[in-house]
This record gives structure tokens, sequence and C-alpha cells, in this order.
């Protein structure tokens, strides 16, 4: 059986700084800066088109047409875009919201049938696991914050058929979070961490603290099983923050060797819905200090999204001034 990881099993990561953007939307208003949420808002939203764009172009190149784990990144996008345009009224922002909520309920069945139904055929190994699988249980999760957001506005029929949805969604993300966990386990003892990209570790935090997010909005719209979902989302949030200290850490000291940011986003988008899930925890099992962590972890978040958006901005345009010399 082959160990190289499959074009299925990919690590690109197409809606990643719509994740991370999104995220940063969120958490304006956690750390004293809701002024700053709007702009957050507008660039998720070009950001997303112009990846958009850049991706419809790009299947004119022969064999461009291949998904793997990493295009699950599009439906988490489009909840993160649904999420944080919840409290929109205005006509346009509520059409926006519920096209990107369906959207991502649409493209996340897809991908499962074409990425996940299909790895009984591909085989891809245990060493083909990585962090980025975890993004297949993260759109599930992602899903149904998307679908909590559509209930307010729903009429009686619609939200409840919203409402089944998000249980739905919430539940199959965390029973594929805990698979997951323990697949990755296997592979962590059997190949080490040989062959991953070790950036992409991040999103096994990013989905624990997702998982904990998504299941606060659900215990909202489904007070019945407020404790069911409570002991999950304190289950999903202890992984994250057993994973993330390993994996904060090793990033830091990468850093310090290496002197520059990477232009990675699992760090930023990841630490993001950390963050997130933290206060959630904090709403559905008040304890001291939980609170405060998650404020620390969102100013965390958004300032390693200033310093990785800082490094794609500065390549684009060390490219763009290269393309301009070859050409003069």
């Amino acid at each position: 059986m082959s160990t190289r990881p499959t074009a299925r099993s990919g690590t690109g990561l197409p809606f990643g700084a719509v994740m991370a953007t999104g995220a940063a939307a969120q958490l304006c208003d956690l750390v004293g800066v809701a002024a700053w949420a709007p702009l957050f808002v507008v660039l998720t939203i070009v950001i997303a088109a112009a990846v958009t764009v850049t991706g419809v172009l790009g299947l004119r190149r022969p064999g461009a047409l291949r998904v793997g784990f990493g295009h699950f990144t599009i439906p988490v996008g489009l909840g993160v875009i649904a999420v944080t345009l919840a409290g929109a009224d205005a006509p346009a922002p509520a059409v926006l919201r519920t096209g990107c909520a369906v959207a991502a309920w649409a493209s996340t069945a897809v991908l499962l049938v074409a990425v996940v139904g299909h790895l009984p055929w591909s085989r891809p190994g245990l060493a083909a696991v990585n962090g980025v699988w975890f993004i297949a249980p993260a759109a599930l999760l992602a899903d149904a914050a998307a679908a909590v957001v559509l209930v307010p506005a729903a009429a009686p029929a619609a939200a409840d058929a919203a409402v089944a949805v998000a249980v739905w969604c919430v539940w199959c993300g965390v029973a594929g979070y805990a698979v997951l966990l323990v697949v990755a386990a296997v592979r962590v003892v059997r190949h080490r961490f040989a062959g991953a990209p070790g950036v992409a570790w991040w999103i096994v935090t990013g989905c624990g603290g997702l998982a904990a997010d998504a299941l606060g909005h659900v215990a909202v719209v489904d007070p019945g099983a407020r404790s069911a979902f409570t002991v999950a989302a304190v289950a999903c949030w202890t992984v994250a923050t057993i994973v993330f200290v390993p994996i904060g850490v090793g990033s830091v000291l990468s850093l310090w060797r290496r002197r520059r940011v990477g232009g990675a986003w699992p760090p930023a988008f990841s630490s993001g819905v950390y963050a997130l899930g933290t206060a959630q925890v904090a709403l559905l099992l008040p304890a001291p200090g939980m609170q405060p962590v998650a404020v620390i972890v969102a100013v965390e978040t958004l300032v390693v999204w200033v310093a990785i958006a800082a490094v794609h901005v500065s390549g684009g345009v060390r490219t763009r001034q290269t393309v301009r010399s070859h050409r003069g």
C-alpha cells in the first residue's frame, strides 16, 4: 500500500484566507474593537470572490479539477461568511447569508462524496493522514453554525428544518473529529510527523475549537439538549487545548529559528476558532478564567492575521515588480 499522499489528501487550502479573515471579523467584538468588524467582513467577502474567480479561471488548465481535503475550506469559508453576516438585517446581506449557508451545505455534500467517499478506492495509506484532513469534519461544524444563523429570520417550518440541519451537522462533525483524532494518533505513533506539513497540524486545534463554538451555537436553538452539547463542547475544547500547547510552542520555536513569518493561514484561523470556542465554553459552563483566555487568544489571532497578511501583500508586490522588470 502506498504511503504517499494522493491528490485527494493534498494540502491546498483555497479558502484558508477566507476562514482566517472571517474568524478575525468575529473576534473584533471580543477584544473591544467592534468597529473593525465590518472591514474584516468586507475583506472576507472580497477574498472569497477573488479566490473563486481565480479558481474558476484555472479550471481551463488540463487536469486542474482535482479535489482534496483542502477543498473543504470552501464550505468552511462559506459557513464563516454566513455567520459573520448573522446580525445584518438589510435585504442584500440577508440574501448573501442564506446563499452562503446553502452553498456551504451543498459543497460539503459534494466533497464528502468526491473526497471521503473515494478513500476506499484510492487507499492513500496511513502516512497520508495529516492535519488537513480535519477540515472535513470542520466543514460539517461550519454548516451547523451557518444553519443556526438562519433560524431567527426564518418561517416556523424553515426554522425547524434549519435546527434539524444544525443538530445533524454538529453531531456528525463531532463524530468525524473523534474518529480522525484516533486515526491521527495512530499515524503519529507509527510514522511520527514524517511527510506531513507541520503547520497543518494547527487544524487539529482549530477543528476542536470550531466544534466547541458550533455546539454552543446549536445549544441556543435546541435548549432541550443543552447538557449534551455542553459536555461535548468541553470535551472538544479540552482536546483542542491539549494540542494547542505543543503546536503553539513548536511554532514559536520555529519562528525564532527562521526569524521570519510564513504565509500559511492555518495558525490564524485555527487559533481564531479556538478563541471563539473558548468563549462559547465560557457561556455554556461558566468558569473563572475562561473569558480572559478567549480574549488573549483572540488578540494573538489578530496579530498573527496581520503578520500573515503582510507576508502575502509584500509577496504580491515583489511578484508584480519582478514581472514588470522582466517585461521591461
